[in-house]
């Protein structure tokens, strides 16, 4: 709905941005991965000021993107800086001081500056990263993983566009369209890396460490409990670990459903039916194109929703084995475990399903039939057999110098399954003297689900 004036205006405001960027570069600035860190918003709210940015050309002056324009952001945060000096909201702030400290020889204390992190900083810091978004990794986790969720259509989209212009339009290669679903849902869940970093092995954060002019031996535990602190307030503060890890609130069908009713609002709305993109490439989506998708589309989303499932799961199963029992963040962290394990390991589809069982005669002198099948009501559970075994390492660990870490929790999860095993394994109680349960009796679907009964119980 926006104007060509409009999209102009907001092209030329990035343009300016990335200028001014390659120009800090001719004064002897670096690159400063930290500078996202100054945004004076949430991310929820920097999408309200950008959509408003977008009708008027005009930012609120109290706003502030970034520190430094020297930062790697997205187009959104880029067109705001790139307004705010078409409008002449003056320098940002890490960049005004950092020139004023080359040219003008003006000196500041560490806590005058914003924070700051550049390419040989990558990696040592949770918060300094290269495109990273918003003043917190909390923050970041959460709503990043949010809109890459809700960008799929689109992303779907936009590679049948880069498969068009490339010339293939044969039935048999339009699979090549399609990203890898690995690759879609690795992307998705990016920016839950920083946060699960921190909650894994206590990494650093350069917001707390550059608080402090000098760390040793001396006082190293207290920025670590202050750098713990901080965060458990901001995981708080975003309504626990569940709200901001816990990004799939619907089952497989009800995704795949919403995910391909916004792909044809996308293809209804016609924006994609035709156009020119880099490097003056015309393109075109036909009714043949269309069909395609559509044939191939369902299944797709639902190997993105199997991949990001999987994803997740690996990621929290490495949780625990690096937590650190001092870490202020242990308890919030094994009890988000405990209630995700119970979870994934005992959620049912609403329908059950009846089975018989068939038990053999344990004594041949014994009066009674050879055979005895007993109908038992089976749980369909509603994770797959590989996602289940991953969620049993969840309070897994191989060695550790405090064993009581996570124990209520193993325990409480090993009495549930001992009880939800006595609930379903109850019609044959009655029969169990005389009568034995031989898995190789058994029709192929009881002892499928025996079997991988078994292998989880046995892996608990």
């Amino acid at each position: 709905s926006m104007t060509d004036e409009r999209i102009l205006q907001v092209s030329q405001d990035y343009i300016a941005s990335v200028v001014a960027h390659e120009v800090g570069h001719t004064l002897g600035l670096r690159h400063n991965f930290a500078g996202s860190l100054w945004l004076n918003v949430s991310l929820d709210e920097q999408k309200k000021i950008f959509d408003q940015y977008l009708n008027t050309g005009v930012p609120p002056k109290e706003y502030q993107a970034s520190s430094s324009v020297m930062d790697y952001l997205d187009t959104e945060f880029f067109s705001m800086i790139g307004a705010g000096m078409r409008l002449d909201y003056g320098p940002l702030d890490y960049d005004k001081k950092a020139i004023e400290h080359l040219y003008l020889n003006k000196n500041f204390n560490s806590q005058e500056i914003p924070p700051f992190c550049t390419d040989s900083h990558v990696g040592d810091y949770a918060d300094c990263d290269r495109f990273d978004l918003g003043n917190s990794i909390v923050d970041y986790a959460k709503y990043g993983v949010e809109k890459a969720l809700k960008d799929i259509p689109a992303k779907i989209l936009e590679n049948i566009v880069r498969w068009k212009i490339k010339g293939k339009q044969h039935e048999e290669s339009f699979m090549d369209s399609f990203a890898i679903p690995g690759v879609i849902a690795a992307g998705a869940l990016a920016p839950q890396a920083p946060l699960l970093q921190m909650l894994r092995s206590r990494f650093q954060l350069i917001k707390i460490f550059r608080k402090h002019d000098s760390i040793n031996f001396l006082n190293q535990s207290d920025v670590l409990r202050e750098q713990d602190s901080y965060l458990k307030s901001e995981i708080e503060k975003y309504g626990g670990l569940e709200q901001i890890l816990d990004f799939i609130t619907v089952d497989r069908d009800t995704f795949i459903n919403q995910q391909a009713g916004r792909v044809q609002e996308l293809l209804d709305s016609g924006r994609y039916d035709q156009g020119v993109t880099v490097g003056e490439k015309e393109f075109s989506i036909d009714n043949s194109d269309r069909d395609n998708l559509l044939k191939y589309l369902k299944s797709y989303l639902g190997k993105i929703y199997d991949e990001l499932v999987k994803l997740h799961m690996l990621s929290l199963s490495n949780i625990f084995n690096q937590l650190k029992k001092d870490s202020l963040l242990a308890d919030m962290m094994v009890e988000y475990l405990g209630k995700k394990q119970e979870e994934v390991l005992f959620a049912e589809k609403p329908q059950k399903q009846v089975y018989e069982f068939i038990l053999s005669k344990s004594d041949e002198s014994a009066l009674g039939p050879d055979e005895i099948r007993v109908p038992v009501l089976l749980p369909d559970y509603s994770n797959p057999l590989e996602i289940r075994m991953i969620a049993t390492k969840f309070l897994k660990i191989d060695s550790s110098d405090d064993p009581t870490l996570g124990f209520v929790e193993k325990e409480k999860i090993k009495a549930l399954f001992n009880k939800n095993e006595e609930e379903i394994l109850k019609p044959l109680e009655k029969y169990k003297e005389g009568y034995e349960l031989k898995q190789e009796k058994q029709n192929r679907d009881v002892l499928k689900w025996i079997i991988e009964y078994k292998k989880v119980k046995g892996a608990l």
